[in-house]
């Protein structure tokens, strides 16, 4: 017998490591799971990694600060994440992420923007201090340089919703991706000339717009929802040249993607922000 106790440990502690496995793995997702062409569309939904029911509630929001003008070639943008599950299943809550091609091909590069994330072979995951969703919900942040990135360039999303059972069952993956359009016959310097930037974004409560006036003029703006609908606008009357930052309420948005749609004169701005 005692010759065998070590054996009798070393099976129970294996047996025991498994029943404790996280459900989203906490090293981050396998590379080469965000659904998209160079993953062969597969996800952590497959034999040997997690399996359970079909999305319901579930959903992922993806946003950038990419002008609604589009991408610049090599230059830096700021690719926000998003999952809720809206009261399904999601006490953890993980990622995989990728940007590229109708093709497969890895468009611009990737980089972490903190320590909740790592990057491995143009491949984007959560790491394990990233997991715990707070009421069903988590997000995470990546840095993007666009670099030669052609126009409809794809961020590829996969998420792993968990139930916090002890295994790999009952999780529901859930897969969404954003198309980026490249910007056209606008310059870098054309671009930033008077540029509107919002702060915070992603916001909450409030965004502040900051611009700069080449002469006086009346200023309205609307905010546009995904579905080109107009969900909240005002005219907020003249304003002199110079910079200028107006701060607008976002309590009654509901969480997701909008583009600020700012009039001054004959001049239009627009600059995409999230709600969240």
């Amino acid at each position: 017998m005692k010759r065998s106790l070590p054996v009798l440990l070393l099976i129970s502690f294996a047996i025991f490591g498994l029943s404790q496995t996280a459900v989203t793995s906490s090293g981050g997702s396998p590379t080469g799971r965000s659904g998209s062409p160079a993953s062969n569309n597969r996800t952590c939904q497959a034999s040997g990694c997690h399996s359970g029911p079909s999305q319901s509630s579930e959903a992922i929001t993806i946003s950038t600060d990419i002008p609604a003008s589009g991408f610049q070639e090599n230059t830096d943008y700021t690719i926000t994440i998003s999952g809720d599950a809206n009261g399904g299943v999601g006490t953890r809550i993980g990622f995989a992420a990728s940007v590229e091609d109708a093709s497969g091909n890895h468009m611009g590069t990737l980089t972490t923007a903190d320590s909740r994330t790592q990057v491995s072979s143009n491949f984007a995951t959560h790491r394990s201090t990233s997991l715990s969703a707070t009421n069903g919900q988590n997000s995470w942040d990546l840095n993007w340089n666009s670099g030669s990135a052609v126009d409809g360039t794809t961020i590829y999303v996969s998420m792993n919703f968990t139930n916090g059972n002890g295994s790999t069952s009952g999780d529901v993956v859930v897969t969404n991706s954003l198309s980026l359009s490249k910007a056209s016959g606008v310059s870098l310097e054309e671009n930033s000339l008077n540029e509107l930037a919002l702060f915070p974004n992603p916001a909450t409560d409030f965004t502040s717009m900051r611009f700069s006036l080449p002469e006086s003029a009346e200023l309205t703006y609307s905010i546009i929802d995904m579905n080109g609908k107009v969900v909240a606008s005002e005219n907020m009357g003249q304003h002199g040249t110079g910079e200028h930052t107006i701060r607008v309420p976002l309590v009654n948005l509901a969480r997701g993607v909008y583009t600020m749609h700012m009039t001054a004169g004959n001049n239009v701005y627009t600059e995409r922000f999230t709600v969240r």
